[in-house]
């Protein structure tokens, strides 16, 4: 391989890892979307999703939705992590270790219309149990579900019997 080639493919990488990470869009009413998250560095803020160098999911809600978030450690058990809405550390709604051991935690709120801005930072490192150095890299999964906040409206189921009678009074009023 020549030397050009080299230095072309070196400059490439670093173009590439210079280049601010963008966020992965979660496009709400398509179900539940799955993903896989990784990090490189240790603790601190994870480094890709679904193998590109996007950091943090970003979801736009049309209307208020009830909004379900889990990650799932799946490289060895002993990682676990911190859920970041909007820059700022949110506790997760429940935590737990699956079956397998390995940490999940859920975030299930309900957020109003809006943009938002999802993103994990790796909390605690897995421990490597043949020299007792921790893991600086690994893999987890995450999900998201968004359901449409339902709004009620007994003013509205009034009006339509209302307006119902309102026809059979004045079809009434026609036919005599």
């Amino acid at each position: 391989m020549s030397s050009f080639s080299l230095i072309a493919k070196a400059a490439l990488l670093a173009a590439v890892l210079a280049t601010p990470a963008a966020a992965a869009v979660v496009v709400p009413g398509s179900g539940t979307t799955n993903y896989e998250f990784d990090w490189f560095g240790g603790l601190g803020q994870i480094d890709g999703i679904d193998l590109t160098f996007e950091d943090t999911w970003s979801l736009t809600l049309a209307t208020a939705s009830t909004v379900s978030f889990t990650a799932t450690d799946d490289f060895v058990v002993g990682d676990a992590f911190e859920l970041l809405l909007d820059g700022l550390i949110t506790p997760w709604t429940t935590t737990g270790i699956t079956s397998g051991g390995f940490f999940q935690g859920t975030f299930l709120a309900p957020l109003t219309a809006g943009s938002y801005l999802f993103s994990l930072q790796v909390s605690q490192l897995a421990i490597d149990t043949a020299n007792g150095a921790p893991f600086r890299t690994g893999g987890a999964l995450a999900s998201f579900s968004v359901t449409p906040t339902v709004v009620p409206l007994p003013a509205g189921g009034i009006l339509l019997i209302g307006a119902l009678g309102m026809l059979a009074a004045l079809r009434r009023r026609k036919s005599v």
